[in-house]
C-alpha cells in the first residue's frame, strides 16, 4: 500500500504541474525541428478468489514512453515496462520504433491483435483471442479509400525477451483489414455498426484468423458493443477457435460498466464460458481525470474443470 500510494503522489504532482501538456520530470523538449515527449501509466492490481482466498497483489504495470516527431514524415516511439525489468526472460522492452511515412521499423505491437492498448482497456483483463504482443520486424500501413485500410506486418515470433537470439527463428505475416464505415453505420435494428475488421497471422508454426467488430445503438449513444470470432491452427498446441462479446454502457459521466462472455474450444475437447462482470469509476474531473481509474471485476468461469470466481481490482494511473 505504501508503494500505491507513492505512486499516487507523484502522478498528481505531475499532472498538476503538467495540465498544459507537460509532465513534471520530462517536458517536451524541442531540437531543432523535432519534439520529443514523454508520457507513461501504471497499474497496480489486486486479485482473490471466492473459494480459495488466495489474493495477490503487485505492480504489474510500470510503462514509460519516449516519443520523437518531426513536422515531415519520421517519428518514432520507445516503451519500457519498468515493473518487469529485473525478471529474466521477460519482455521488458515492449516498443522501439522508427517510423517514416506509412512504414514502421523496430519492435513494435503486431498488426493482427485488434485490440485496444492496455492503458485503454476498460476490463481488467484482456479477452481471449490467438495472437501475440510484440515482435521485431516491419510494418506498412496505408488508406485504400472509401472507409478502408490495411496494416500489413512481417515480423519474428511475438513476445519474446527484448534480444533473444530466437528473435528470428521464423517468419510471421500478419494483416489487418479494417472498414469504418459512414457516419450513419450500418443499422441493424437499434443498433449501428461502425467499423468491422478481418485479421490474419501465418507461419510455417501456425494459422490465426478473426473477425471483430464494434458497434453502438442508435437510440443510446452511451451504450457501445464490440465482439470478435477467431480460430487458430497450431503445430505445437490444440487448435482453438473461440469468440467473445462484450457491452459497455456509461452510467454516469465519471462511471463505465461492462459485461462480456467469452467462449473457447481446443481441439481436444476442453471448452470453457468466462463471464466478467465490472465497472470503471474516474474520481477525478477535467484535466486531472485520468490521475486516476478504478476498475473492478467479477469473473466466473463456467464449463470445464474450473469453475472459480474470481475478484479483480485495478488501479491506473497516468503520468
Amino acid at each position: 500500500m505504501r508503494k500505491i500510494l507513492w505512486v499516487l503522489f507523484f502522478v498528481l504532482v505531475s499532472n498538476v504541474m503538467g495540465q498544459a501538456g507537460e509532465t513534471l520530470l520530462v517536458p517536451p523538449l524541442k531540437i531543432g525541428s523535432s519534439t520529443f515527449k514523454y508520457w507513461g501509466y501504471t497499474q497496480y492490481v489486486y486479485s482473490s478468489t471466492k473459494d480459495s482466498g488466495v489474493s495477490d497483489a503487485d505492480f504489474q504495470v510500470v510503462r514509460p514512453r519516449l516519443y520523437w516527431e518531426t513536422p515531415g514524415l519520421w517519428g518514432g516511439m520507445a516503451e519500457f515496462e519498468l515493473a518487469k525489468r529485473n525478471q529474466s526472460g521477460d519482455n521488458w522492452l515492449r516498443h522501439l520504433v522508427v517510423n517514416y511515412g506509412g512504414w514502421t521499423f523496430g519492435k513494435f505491437f503486431v498488426s493482427p491483435d485488434p485490440t485496444q492498448p492496455y492503458f485503454a482497456l476498460e476490463t481488467v483483463k484482456y479477452p481471449r483471442y490467438p495472437y501475440g504482443f510484440y515482435a521485431w520486424g516491419a510494418r506498412f500501413g496505408t488508406e485504400l479509400g472509401k472507409g478502408w485500410s490495411i496494416l500489413l506486418d512481417a515480423t519474428g515470433p511475438t513476445d519474446l525477451p527484448p534480444f533473444s537470439d530466437d528473435s528470428f527463428d521464423y517468419l510471421v505475416v500478419g494483416s489487418r483489414l479494417t472498414k469504418k464505415l459512414k457516419a450513419d453505420g450500418c443499422i441493424i435494428g437499434s443498433v449501428r455498426v461502425i467499423k468491422v475488421e478481418l485479421s490474419s497471422q501465418l507461419s510455417e508454426r501456425f494459422s490465426r484468423f478473426s473477425f471483430n467488430f464494434k458497434a453502438e445503438d442508435v437510440g443510446h449513444p452511451e451504450f457501445r458493443l464490440r465482439g470478435m470470432a477467431h480460430v487458430a491452427t497450431e503445430e505445437d498446441g490444440p487448435n482453438k477457435w473461440g469468440a467473445w462479446l462484450e457491452v459497455l454502457y456509461r452510467l454516469a459521466p465519471a462511471v463505465d460498466s461492462h459485461i462480456r462472455y467469452d467462449y473457447q474450444k481446443d481441439s481436444e475437447g476442453d471448452d470453457s464460458l468466462i463471464a466478467t462482470f465490472g465497472a470503471q469509476l474516474y474520481p477525478f474531473k477535467g484535466k486531472l481525470k485520468n490521475l486516476l481509474s478504478i476498475t473492478q471485476d467479477i469473473e466466473q468461469t463456467f464449463l470445464g474443470d474450473d469453475n472459480d470466481t474470481l475478484f479483480w481490482l485495478r488501479f491506473q494511473s497516468e503520468f
